[in-house]
C-alpha cells in the first residue's frame, strides 16, 4: 500500500522556495556549461587543462551534484503535493505528466542539434525523466528510506560492476542502462539524494551537523582514492560517489549560513530556477558551433575565454528566461532538466 501523507514533516509552498538548492543547482548548471563549451571547442580534452583531483574535472563534479539536488528537490515537491491533499494516483499522473514533457523535450532537442538520425537518441533529459518517475513511486512506498537508500546503493554500484560489461549488451539497451546518460547511474543519485532530504531537508539538523557529515563523507571518498579506488567518473567509483556526495552536503549546509535572498547571490539562484531553459539553449552553441565548422577548432586559452562567456551571458540572461518552459515560480523539482 502506498502512503500518502508524511506527518510531521516540515514542507514549503509552492512559492516559498528553497533558495539554497536553488543556488546549488545553478552552481552546477552553470559548471556544466562551461564544461561542455570547452569540449566542444577544444581539441583535446578539458582534462587537459583543468583538473580538481585525479582525472576529475568540473563538469565530473557538476552533473552529480545536479542529479543528487534533483533527488532533494523531488522530496519538496512530492510532499507539497501531498499537503494539498492530493490522493497516490493523482501525485503520479503530475509526476509522469511533468517527466513525460521533459523526456519528449529531451526528444526534440536531439533532434534539433543531432539531426533526424538521433530522434531516439538516449540523452540526459531522457534519462532524467525516467529516474524522476521511478523514484517518485519508490518515495511513494511504506518503509520509504529504506527502500530509497537500498536502491540507491544497488544502482551506484551496479552502475561500477556492470559498466564494464556494456558491451555484452544490445547497443540501444547498453546506451541506456550503461551509457554517458545511465539511468542506472542517475536513478541512484536521485536516490540518494532523495533519502538525504528525509533528513537534511526536514530543519531536524543543524548546519554544523550536515557540514560534519558531507566532510567525512569526502575524506572517505580522498582515502579511497589514495588507496587504489580512483576517482573515476566513468564508470563512477565508489570513492567517486562518495565524494561527490560529501560535497553535496557540505555545500548546501555552508548556504544555510548565507543569506540566501539575498542580491549577491540572485544570479546563481536565477540559474538554478531556469536550469532547463539554460540547458536547452546553451545547445544551441553546439549547434552553431557545429554548422560554423568550429567543432574541436580553439586551442585549450581560447576555448576557455569562450567559454567563459557563454556562461557568463547564460547566467545574466538567467533572470529573464520565461521560455521553453517557464521557470520562475516553478517548483524546485520541475527544473531539473539537466
Amino acid at each position: 500500500m502506498l502512503i500518502d501523507n508524511l506527518s510531521g514533516t516540515p514542507v514549503r509552498g509552492r512559492y516559498n522556495r528553497d533558495y539554497s538548492l536553488d543556488i546549488l543547482r545553478g552552481i552546477a548548471v552553470i559548471l556544466m556549461i562551461f564544461h561542455h563549451v570547452v569540449t566542444w571547442l577544444y581539441t583535446g580534452s578539458i582534462r587537459d587543462i583543468i583538473i580538481i583531483i585525479g582525472r576529475i574535472s568540473v563538469g565530473d563534479i557538476a552533473a552529480p551534484i545536479f542529479f543528487t539536488v534533483c533527488g532533494m528537490s523531488l522530496y519538496y515537491s512530492i510532499n507539497a503535493m501531498q499537503t494539498k491533499h492530493l490522493g497516490t494516483v493523482n501525485i503520479l499522473k503530475k509526476l509522469a505528466q511533468r517527466n513525460i514533457r521533459l523526456y519528449f523535450t529531451g526528444l526534440v532537442l536531439g533532434l534539433v542539434s543531432f539531426g533526424h538520425a538521433s530522434f531516439f537518441y538516449w540523452g540526459v533529459l531522457q534519462s532524467l525523466a525516467a529516474a524522476g518517475i521511478l523514484n517518485g513511486v519508490l518515495y511513494l512506498l511504506p518503509a520509504r528510506k529504506i527502500v530509497l537508500l537500498s536502491n540507491g546503493f544497488l544502482s551506484l554500484a551496479g552502475y561500477y560492476f556492470f559498466h564494464p560489461y556494456a558491451y555484452l549488451l544490445p547497443a540501444k539497451l547498453a546506451r541506456i542502462l550503461l551509457g554517458d546518460f545511465s539511468l542506472v547511474l542517475l536513478t541512484g543519485f536521485l536516490s540518494i539524494g532523495l533519502f538525504m532530504a528525509t533528513y537534511v531537508l526536514t530543519g531536524n539538523y543543524k548546519p554544523q551537523t550536515i557540514a560534519a557529515a558531507g566532510l567525512s563523507f569526502m575524506a572517505l571518498g580522498l582515502v579511497g582514492h589514495f588507496t587504489g579506488f580512483l576517482l573515476t567518473r566513468f564508470p563512477a567509483s565508489p570513492s567517486y560517489i562518495i565524494f561527490v556526495v560529501g560535497l553535496t552536503l557540505l555545500m548546501y549546509a555552508a548556504l544555510l549560513f548565507v543569506k540566501t535572498d539575498g542580491a549577491h547571490v540572485n544570479p546563481a539562484v536565477w540559474a538554478g530556477r531556469n536550469a532547463l531553459n539554460i540547458f536547452i539553449l546553451h545547445y544551441l552553441i553546439y549547434v552553431y558551433a557545429k554548422y560554423a565548422g568550429l567543432l574541436g577548432s580553439f586551442n585549450g586559452h581560447y576555448s576557455v575565454l569562450v567559454a567563459l562567456a557563454v556562461t557568463a551571458f547564460f547566467l545574466f540572461l538567467s533572470k529573464w528566461m520565461v521560455w521553453p518552459l517557464a521557470g520562475r515560480h516553478r517548483n524546485n523539482m520541475y527544473q531539473c532538466g539537466v
